[in-house]
């Protein structure tokens, strides 16, 4: 079963996208924001990181970038960012964007792929 990391400074949204994760076969871990997700993933391997783009301590492309420094498997970390704009100007090619909320579809079938294709560039 794969691992998924939910962070999400909205509770509600949150655990609903943890639900939803689990509702289809992952297992997700949910924290509420960048600081404790950066604590929380030190002791945790997670396949694959969704984040919120704009939070109150750490915004999520401060999160990916300490992530991607300090995780031994960081740089090769599949990441989605949720966002309430269609892309922020942002250019890390690793990085997939949603538009929050996200249709579940497309989420779903977005973490199957990408963590099919981090598993097939690690073989």
């Amino acid at each position: 079963m794969h691992s998924i990391a939910v962070i999400e400074d909205d509770q509600d949204a949150r655990e609903t996208l943890v639900d939803l994760l689990e509702e289809h076969g992952f297992r997700a871990i949910g924290a509420g924001s960048g600081r404790v997700a950066l604590r929380l993933l030190l002791d945790r391997r997670v396949d694959l990181l969704i984040s919120d783009f704009q939070m109150p301590d750490v915004d999520g492309e401060e999160l990916v970038r300490s992530l991607r420094a300090t995780l031994p498997y960081g740089r090769d970390l599949p990441v989605i960012i949720l966002s309430g704009r269609e892309r922020d100007a942002w250019s890390d090619p690793n990085v997939a964007f949603l538009v929050k909320p996200p249709v579940t579809e497309d989420l779903v079938a977005l973490v199957r792929s990408l963590i099919a294709r981090a598993k097939a560039a690690s073989s």
